[in-house]
């Protein structure tokens, strides 16, 4: 199960999180430079296990976020994936020309 761990300290380094996962064996810990961090735990018991436990922990005087993580769908979002560089797909128009009846 991937784990969001969320509200990170800019400056924490990887050897941070590894501490902080080390009772929970994580198969991957990629940490992100926006302040959040995604681990995967194998099995889901122990994934479950890290979320309770970590939880609402501080980290430097901060209290981290931990829940499951769920990827974001492109096609789910308001504006998809590279959604400049997509076609129009119709006619073009002008900014105030109305339709063909």
């Amino acid at each position: 199960m991937d784990l969001f761990v969320g509200n990170l300290p800019q400056d924490v380094t990887p050897v941070e999180l590894d501490v902080l996962f080390l009772s929970f064996r994580p198969l991957r810990l990629k940490l992100e430079q926006r302040g959040f961090a995604v681990a995967t735990v194998i099995p889901d018991r122990l994934a479950l296990r890290a979320r309770q436990q970590l939880h609402g922990r501080p980290l430097r005087g901060r209290t981290i976020e931990v829940r499951e993580f769920f990827a974001r769908n492109p096609a789910n979002e308001r504006r998809g994936h590279k959604h400049r560089a997509r076609t129009w797909p119709g006619p073009e128009r002008r900014c105030r020309e109305r339709r063909g009846a």
